[in-house]
């Protein structure tokens, strides 16, 4: 199987547990908040709804020669259940072999292969909804 490749943009702003239930209650739209994304959003896509919310819930581990693997669970909201694992590239020495080999080892076997990246969490958050 061929090495696929994905490219996503994301930006992130902390929200308080106050700002959270404000918004899931309605009382205020996500872009009525004041902070820079809220605003940035507001101008370039007007008021923005939610359609629901993952939670997402990440172990890290640390590999051989400074690799980092990151196992994620994801909940959706129709109660399916989703584990990703990826293993961090954060040296300028690391290659996607050696990584291989760092996860291998940590695994204790060689039971993977190289595959297309998995459709992104807000593909997947999407399809739930459907």
């Amino acid at each position: 199987m061929s090495q696929g490749k994905q490219q996503v943009r994301e930006r992130n702003q902390p929200l308080s547990l106050a700002e959270l239930e404000r918004v899931e209650a309605g009382e205020v739209g996500v872009t009525a908040l004041v902070n820079p994304l809220s605003e940035e959003l507001s101008v370039q896509f007007g008021e923005l709804c939610i359609l629901g919310k993952t939670v997402n819930t990440r172990r890290v581990f640390p590999l051989i020669d400074g690799y980092i693997a990151e196992v994620d669970c994801t909940e959706f909201p129709s109660g399916r259940v989703d584990y990703e694992v990826e293993v961090e590239l954060r040296q300028s020495t690391h290659t996607f072999a050696s990584a291989a080999r760092a996860l291998s080892t940590a695994l204790g076997s060689e039971i993977f292969a190289a595959l297309e990246p998995s459709t992104s969490k807000y593909r997947r958050f999407l399809d739930t909804l459907s």
